[in-house]
């Protein structure tokens, strides 16, 4: 527990290095993007944002190609004309829609008067577009904004490192993977808390072993941000939370059996129930596939508790609940929760993770209605301590 959570301080505090290069690039985008608008604004008089087509870059370079760069470049300036004052960006999904229709390219739609054409086209009064080429350890990156009414064209230049560019892009790929997982449910399997006075990490529990086993759940998940992640969900309980090697029973009852009891024998106490978890998750993607998460909860646990001997003992029908002498008791827990985990996505709607962490809880149970359970809360105690290390897989389907 201690290492994923060290693990996962370390990837987070080493998140701001690794997206630097984003924010470079964004700086150098924000002011080109401010130069075009300033000259775009002289000698005109503009009361209305007005709206502006953004066509994606002219890869003219092949490893401007290869890691399709002319896209990344006009998302990274789409987004910056999209907080203008001065312009109103027009959807991007429709571009290459509306081209096909014209018989019209995107690395065409630029030459000569097609800009205008498409511009117009589009409902646009001005038109962004450019070009991705290279020189030594530089992308040199030519934007343009054309005038639809006019044709005029004003163009800026910059000058990106190679390594800036490339990483700008898997930053962005990553990030549009992840917003679109904003809501999922996550299917819980055999989930396994090690708890109890005789715990054991096996999911097969023999009759003196101690844990809980969240059987099959469910969570809803909503990702308000990149980052930040909350969830609510149902699991059924099943498990067994205190083990007595020998306990006493009053030796004249009567049993739907009869009179059986021999002598002290072993006996352990089940539960059986399901719990309502509420949790909130950090995440960071390390890749478009591996996502790493840590959070913290709390959850409500209502549990049935049942008492049973060994069947071997002769003292069947001694316990209590469920086809046993004394009644079965209710009790309502409350747990906080801590997990920490690894997603892997098999498909862009489909993850498998692997989540461990530490629950702590207490239960206090009422024995007083087991007068014929000699001795049993000394032998339990007055608290059942439930806390303890938890691990399970689960899968989850992203919308």
């Amino acid at each position: 527990m201690k290492k994923i959570f060290f693990l996962f301080m370390a990837l987070m505090l080493t998140a701001p290095e690794l997206y630097a290069a984003g924010n470079k690039i964004k700086g150098q985008v924000a002011d080109a993007s401010e130069k075009l608008a300033q000259t775009y604004r002289k000698n005109r008089v503009i009361n209305f944002r007005k709206p502006v087509a953004i066509l994606d870059f002219e890869n003219l370079t092949p490893e401007a190609k290869n890691n399709r760069l002319g896209e990344t470049v006009a998302e990274l300036f789409a987004a910056e004309f999209s907080q203008s004052t001065m312009f109103r960006v027009v959807e991007r999904k429709n571009l290459g829609k509306v081209l096909d229709e014209q018989a019209l390219q995107l690395t065409g739609a630029t030459e000569g008067t097609n800009a205008v054409q498409v511009g117009k086209l589009l409902d646009a009064q001005a038109l962004l577009y450019g070009s991705v080429s290279e020189t030594g350890d530089n992308f040199i990156v030519t934007v343009k904004l054309t005038d639809v009414e006019t044709g005029e064209v004003i163009a800026q230049t910059m000058n990106v490192p190679k390594e800036d560019l490339i990483e700008t892009r898997e930053y962005l790929l990553d990030m549009a993977y992840v917003k679109k997982m904003g809501v999922g449910i996550t299917i819980n399997i055999m989930g396994h808390t090690v708890c109890g006075d005789n715990s054991t990490f096996s999911p097969v529990m023999e009759f003196e072993d101690t844990g809980l086993q969240r059987q099959f759940g469910f969570e809803i998940r909503y990702r308000f941000t990149n980052w930040f992640m909350m969830g609510v969900g149902y699991n059924m309980i099943w498990g067994q939370v205190a083990y007595v090697p020998d306990q006493a029973c009053e030796s004249e009852i009567e049993t739907l059996s009869g009179y059986t009891y021999t002598g002290p024998a072993p006996f352990v106490i089940d539960v059986k129930g399901y719990d309502i978890p509420l949790m909130f998750y950090f995440n960071y993607p390390v890749t478009r596939r591996l996502n790493l998460f840590a959070g913290a909860g709390i959850a409500y646990e209502n549990l049935t508790l049942l008492g049973y001997f060994d069947d071997g003992t002769g003292n069947g029908g001694c316990g209590f609940g469920i086809n046993q002498y004394g009644p079965q008791l209710q009790e309502e827990v409350l747990v906080t929760m801590f997990r920490a985990g690894v997603e892997f996505f098999v498909t862009p709607r489909m993850a498998i993770s692997l989540t461990c962490g530490y629950d702590m809880a207490k239960m206090e149970p009422d024995f007083g209605n087991q007068w014929h359970l000699l001795g049993l809360e000394q032998n339990v105690g007055s608290e059942i301590d439930m806390s303890g290390f938890f691990f399970g897989p689960s899968v989850s389907f992203y919308f």
